[in-house]
């Protein structure tokens, strides 16, 4: 199989008489056939004006025989002009020979353009046919007038008349004055000029088709080459072909035109042998169409998308340059792609469709912006999804990183060749000739599993460090699967432990772990400091991989962590939890209290209140229990002693245990007591802290945008925190609280156990944001979650379902995704809460 270069000049100049044409060149190489080079296009001669001359002069008794002669001059000197251009020159009356001039017979070519110069200085007389009557016959074979009055002959109303019904119009530029025959030289190129008009229409003089076409300045290699002539056919204006792309699609293919000129804005037209769409740009100077670039996203040869650039597209808001909308058979989409914002580099000055660079088996682009960092460009990377283009890049490769001076780094790019060899496609970037070599992208898998597997509650002394041993295995895999050689990937990971309501945890030293091709585990010894009290509560140690770029020793490239690879991952450490089989925790709390043989509060005379409690517990474990003791207006709380704690077999598995101490209280000696004081004691399971976390990201441009975050806070009659008051942001205003939609909710949540706000009472918090480009948002609410709520759900397990959304102004911005949900999605966080004794995690989708 043979390989062919197509190799283009369009601006091959020919000095001709009267311009330099830039007609262009293309050639094609075939490799593999003896060098062989093919010439696709033809050189082309200095063009042929096609333009045929009369020149009418005036015989008449008032002109002189010097005036005479210098009219002949005149003529002689201008045909001297035209004398490369095969022109035709005949004198004659006007009234009855210009018909028999401008026949073949005579010499005139039917397709050539006719022009007829009349030169007097006074006005016609001696001739019967009206002179408007003899211009009808003119206009009727297409004859071009031009007037040429010399002397008085536009200082008589009737003289003027008659010259300006001889010329064609616009008046204007048909119509000339000079004072005496010895000033006609001062005409004959401004005359030369109008006749043979280079950007003229037909009304004005011989238009040029092919002399600045520019052959080659696009093109497409196909079986059968199209090139595209920008400057053709009067198209000088709208550079219509400046850019070309061919789309093969199922049933038939298309050629794409750019002509980035059109209105001043930019247009792109799509020829089928259907029909003919044009697509056109709304902001004046931005250059739309200046590049097209058609895309297989799933590489079955057949076109997908079509990216088609504006370089030079404003964004104020952005303060950028340059934008590539993405077109698919149906639709444009509404986000284009754009580089990093305060950049004016003309992003979109080259496209590229890719091979695939990220092995999910779909093609990648490549987006140029040559005048980013005054000047030094950079290239931009966009991973292709199953539907278009991921508007947000995974790469930027800036010039100033590949070589120090490169300039305009961008200016064009390919991406079709394995130059390497390694079986990756490379990149070629224009910039002095730059080739970008591709990496292999790796994907790490990483697990962590610790020794003991959970943390032991059967502590007396809390103070004491806990010693654990974790075992971090990586498991790397390689997504670019063509690639063959040998690769180094060093990665750095940092233990984070996200210290909400359990007491923080430290590690003996980071971890830096050298992958190659197989497995790897390392061990890393633990501490932390844990009491039973935070046994529902896992320790969720976080992970974060970071890769550190290197040169493997052989000279091979070092590879990258694939993009879409989760950075940060949890993994929870548990506190073991004995509640038998069922693993389900049910205890049998009990609380007793007496005032030590005191039968009344003596006001005035004791100072202190001592009331001894018991608390005994006869079933299984009870995690996070507490007391509940309320006491009369007129004591006040001083301290509590703990006087003695038990346990006891009662019976083979089962446990008591107990807890007795003294509550002390001062007595107010100015409190007036009722006869009767009331004191109440109750114990049970204590909270559960719950931490709920919301990040925002905005990936695209800066706009203003509304945050609405809803937590539920009561179900039923009872309240899911502990204080509903503490659900708050800074930053953020509190909405009347919301309502459910359903109250009869234990039916609903045993269909679907999701304690959301269609069954909950829920905070409504609202947020006013102006997020900017790349920027980050985090949103915290925490707190300590009852257990009564729970009960009445008569469920063991329920989700906490707490909720974000954006807003934002539809007037000026649109919501679009790739996927087929049309509306603006809502966030939620899952929170697992558990009956006592169950271990429950939580997520966020």
């Amino acid at each position: 199989m043979s390989s062919c270069i197509t190799v283009c000049g369009p601006t091959i100049p020919r000095n001709c008489e009267a311009i330099t044409t830039y007609n262009g060149m293309c050639f094609q190489s075939v490799v593999l056939i003896c060098n062989s080079i093919f010439l696709l296009s033809s050189s082309v001669d200095c063009p042929i004006s096609g333009t045929d001359i009369v020149f009418l002069i005036d015989g008449s008794g008032s002109v002189s025989t010097n005036d005479f002669g210098r009219m002949k001059e005149f003529m002689i000197k201008l045909i001297k002009q035209f004398n490369q251009r095969n022109s035709q020159v005949n004198l004659s009356g006007i009234s009855f020979k210009q018909i028999e001039l401008f026949v073949p017979s005579s010499g005139s070519r039917p397709k050539a353009v006719k022009v007829l110069v009349v030169i007097t200085d006074g006005q016609t007389a001696g001739d019967s046919t009206p002179i408007s009557v003899v211009v009808r016959e003119a206009e009727d074979k297409d004859i071009i007038r031009y007037a040429i009055g010399v002397g008085s002959a536009f200082r008589q109303p009737n003289a003027r008349q008659e010259l300006e019904t001889i010329a064609s119009k616009p008046i204007d530029s048909h119509l000339f004055r000079v004072d005496n025959f010895q000033a006609l030289d001062k005409l004959r190129d401004t005359l030369q000029k109008n006749i043979f008009a280079i950007e003229g229409t037909q009304t004005s003089g011989a238009s040029f088709h092919m002399e600045l076409a520019q052959e080659g300045f696009s093109s497409v290699l196909l079986h059968r080459i199209p090139f595209s002539l920008i400057k053709s056919f009067e198209l000088f204006f709208s550079l219509l072909g400046y850019s070309m792309a061919v789309a093969k699609l199922r049933n038939k293919n298309i050629v794409i035109l750019g002509a980035p000129r059109y209105q001043h804005k930019g247009a792109v037209v799509i020829f089928s042998d259907q029909a003919e769409k044009m697509l056109e740009s709304k902001q004046i100077g931005s250059y739309f169409g200046a590049e097209l670039c058609a895309v297989d996203l799933d590489s079955d040869s057949y076109a997908d998308l079509l990216l088609i650039s504006a370089p030079m597209y404003t964004d104020a808001q952005r303060d950028s340059e340059g934008e590539v909308t993405v077109c698919s058979k149906d639709m444009c989409t509404p986000q284009p792609l754009v580089g990093v914002a305060g950049m004016r580099g003309r992003f979109g000055t080259s496209l590229a469709a890719l091979a695939d660079l990220d092995g999910d088996g779909i093609t990648d682009v490549a987006v140029g912006a040559p005048m980013e960092n005054n000047g030094q460009g950079s290239v931009y990377i966009f991973s292709g999804t199953t539907s278009g283009v991921n508007p947000v890049f995974s790469q930027r490769i800036q010039g100033s990183n590949v070589e120090s001076g490169l300039r305009y780094f961008g200016q064009s790019i390919s991406g079709s060749l394995d130059q390497s060899g390694d079986r990756l496609t490379d990149i070629a970037v224009g910039s002095r000739g730059k080739v970008l070599l591709s990496r292999p992208v790796v994907s790490v898998a990483v697990t962590m599993s610790f020794n003991p597997s959970k943390i032991p509650t059967d502590i007396k002394d809390c103070s004491k460090d806990l010693s654990n041993t974790a075992t971090v295995c990586f498991t790397m895999t390689s997504r670019t699967k063509e690639y063959q050689g040998a690769y180094v990937l060093n990665v750095n990971v940092s233990w984070f432990k996200k210290d909400f309501c359990w007491p923080k945890i430290s590690f003996v030293q980071e971890l830096t772990d050298y992958c190659r091709d197989i497995d790897r585990c390392t061990l890393e010894k633990i501490k932390f400091t844990a009491c039973p009290e935070h046994a529902l509560n896992p320790l969720i140690n976080e992970l974060r991989l970071s890769f550190v770029d290197s040169t493997h020793p052989g000279g091979q490239l070092a590879p990258v962590l694939d993009p879409l690879l989760p950075k940060i991952t949890n993994h929870p450490l548990d506190f073991v939890v004995d509640c038998g089989a069922d693993s389900k925790c049910t205890d049998d709390l009990r609380v007793d209290f007496n005032f030590s043989g005191v039968s009344e509060v003596q006001v005035g005379i004791a100072l202190v209140l001592n009331v001894s409690v018991s608390v005994e517990n006869r079933g299984e474990n009870s995690y996070n229990s507490h007391v509940i003791f309320t006491y009369p207006a007129g004591l006040s709380f001083r301290r509590v002693t703990v006087v003695q704690v038990r346990e006891s077999n009662s019976a083979i598995g089962v446990f008591m245990c107990g807890v007795f101490f003294i509550l002390s209280f001062g007595i107010d000696g100015n409190s007036n007591f009722d006869r009767t004081v009331t004191f109440t004691a109750n114990a049970s399971r204590n909270e559960v802290c719950f931490f709920l976390f919301f990040k925002v990201v905005n990936y695209i441009r800066d706009f203003n945008a509304t945050i609405t975050i809803k937590v539920p806070i009561k179900l039923g009659e009872k309240d899911i925190w502990t204080n509903k008051n503490s659900i708050q942001i800074m930053g953020c205003k509190a909405q009347k609280d919301e309502n459910p939609a359903f109250t009869d909710f234990v039916e609903k949540l045993r269909k679907t156990p999701n304690v959301d706000c269609t069954v909950a009472v829920c905070r409504v918090l609202r947020c006013e944001v102006f997020l900017r480009k790349d920027e980050t948002l985090f949103y915290n609410v925490s707190g300590e979650v009852t257990s009564g709520w729970i009960e009445q759900t008569q469920l063991s397990t329920v989700r906490l379902v707490s909720s974000s959304s954006m807003d934002f102004d539809k007037n000026q911005f649109i919501y679009f995704s790739s996927s087929p949900q049309s509306s603006i999605p809502v966030t939620e966080v899952i929170t697992s809460y558990c009956e006592c004794g169950v271990s429950c995690q939580y997520k966020s989708h």
